[in-house]
C-alpha cells in the first residue's frame, strides 16, 4: 500500500510550515526536481520516478476520511508534474480548505499556470528564494540558467494573486547559506522589489544524511550575525513580516525586536504524515534535525524558549558562539553592582 496506514496516519500531525491548520497532510507530489540545490537530499538518492494520479487521489480521500483538512503540496519540487491543477482541484473538492504549495517558483514562469493553480484551490504559496544574482543562484542551486525563469515565475505569481480576488498568501523562504549570508539584505531588497511582504530567514539545517554537504554549506552563527541584523533592518523599514528561524537568540543579542520573530523547527518527514506514504529506503538519506544545548544555556533568560543548536553543528564548530543572555534582573543587579565599585 503506497498510502500511509491506519496507525500512521491517525498520530497527531505536526503544523506544517504555511498551514496553520493543525490536521494537514503532505502531499508529496514528485520525486524530480529542476534544482541539484547543494543543501538539500542528495539528488542521487531519488528514483526520478512519479507516484500515478490514481494513487494520490485515493490518498486524498483516504485522509479526508480521517479528518484531515489542510494539505501542504511539496515534493522535490512539485510543480514539474503536469497535473499538478488537477490534483489541487481534487483535493478542493473532495473538502481540504486549505491547500498550501511549495515551489522554487521556476515552473511558473509558464504563461497561466500561477493563475490555474489559484483557481483550482491554492490559497497559499512558500517560494523557496536563496539569490539576488543569476551567479549566487547558479552556486546554490547547482545548474545554470534558472534565475530569469525564477524571476518571471514569481511575479506571475505575484501578479495572479492580485488579479484573482482571494486572499492569497505569498511568502518567500531564505535558507542562510555560506554562499549568500553576505547578501541577505539584497535578497530581501529583491523580494520586496518583487511584490513579496514576508519572508522568512531560515538557518539552514543538515537534511542530508551525509554530513558534508550540510558542512560545506553552512556558515558559522558569528559570520551571519551582522548580515542578517542588516537584512532584519531592511525588513523592518520596508514594514515586511518576517520570521527568524533555527537561530539562536543569542545570536540576535543586539536585535531585541527580532526575539519576537523567532521560530524553532526541526522538520522530519517520519513524523509527518504524508501521500505517499515515505519508504524506509529514502527515509535512510534523510537526517533528522536534532537540537542541543551547552551548559551554559541554562544561565540564558531564553533557555526554556530555545531548544539550542543542531547537534552535528556543535560537533564541528563547538559552544564558543552561545553566549547567554541574562535575565533583565539579573543584568539590573551586575549593571548595579559594578556602579558601587570603588575604583582603585
Amino acid at each position: 500500500m503506497v498510502v500511509t496506514g491506519r496507525r500512521r496516519s491517525l498520530r497527531k500531525p505536526l503544523p506544517l510550515p504555511g498551514v496553520a491548520e493543525p490536521r494537514a497532510v503532505a502531499l508529496l507530489l514528485s520525486e524530480r526536481c529542476n534544482n541539484r540545490c547543494r543543501m538539500c537530499i542528495d539528488p542521487d538518492a531519488l528514483r526520478g520516478v512519479d507516484c500515478s494520479g490514481l494513487v494520490l487521489r485515493r490518498g486524498l480521500l483516504r485522509h479526508r476520511a480521517l479528518g484531515f483538512t489542510a494539505l501542504e503540496i511539496s515534493g522535490f519540487e512539485s510543480l514539474v508534474r503536469p497535473d499538478a491543477p488537477e490534483l489541487i482541484r481534487f483535493a478542493r473538492d473532495v473538502g481540504f480548505d486549505r491547500i498550501h504549495v511549495i515551489t522554487n517558483a521556476r515552473e511558473l514562469a509558464r504563461p497561466g499556470l500561477a493563475a490555474e493553480l489559484i483557481a483550482s484551490g491554492a490559497d497559499s504559496f512558500t517560494i523557496s528564494f536563496h539569490a539576488s544574482t543569476a551567479r549566487m543562484e547558479e552556486a546554490v542551486s547547482g545548474v545554470r540558467g534558472g534565475f530569469g525563469r525564477k524571476m518571471r515565475g514569481v511575479r506571475n505569481l505575484v501578479a495572479a494573486a492580485r488579479q484573482s480576488g482571494r486572499a492569497v498568501a505569498l511568502r518567500a523562504n531564505v535558507v542562510i547559506l555560506r554562499q549568500n549570508h553576505r547578501s541577505l539584505r539584497s535578497i530581501c531588497r529583491l523580494l520586496h522589489r518583487l511584490g513579496l511582504r514576508t519572508v522568512h530567514l531560515c538557518f539552514v539545517s543538515p537534511l542530508s544524511s551525509d554530513l558534508e554537504r550540510y558542512y560545506a554549506q553552512v556558515a558559522r552563527y558569528g559570520r551571519i550575525r551582522e548580515p542578517l541584523r542588516d537584512a532584519l533592518g531592511f525588513l523592518r523599514d520596508h514594514g515586511m513580516s518576517y520570521q527568524v528561524v533555527n537561530v539562536p537568540h543569542c545570536r540576535l543579542r543586539g536585535f531585541p525586536q527580532a526575539w519576537l520573530h523567532l521560530r524553532h523547527e526541526a522538520p522530519s518527514l517520519r513524523d509527518t504524515p504524508t501521500i505517499p506514504r515515505v519508504g524506509e529506503t529514502f527515509l535512510r538519506c534523510v537526517r533528522t534535525s536534532r537540537k542541543r544545548k551547552p551548559g551554559t544555556c541554562v544561565r540564558c533568560r531564553f533557555t526554556r524558549a530555545c531548544p539550542g543548536v543542531d547537534d552535528c553543528y556543535l560537533e564541528r564548530f563547538g559552544a564558543a558562539e552561545l553566549r547567554p543572555i541574562p535575565s533583565p534582573e539579573r543584568e539590573r543587579n551586575a549593571t548595579g553592582a559594578g556602579r558601587g565599585r570603588v575604583r582603585p
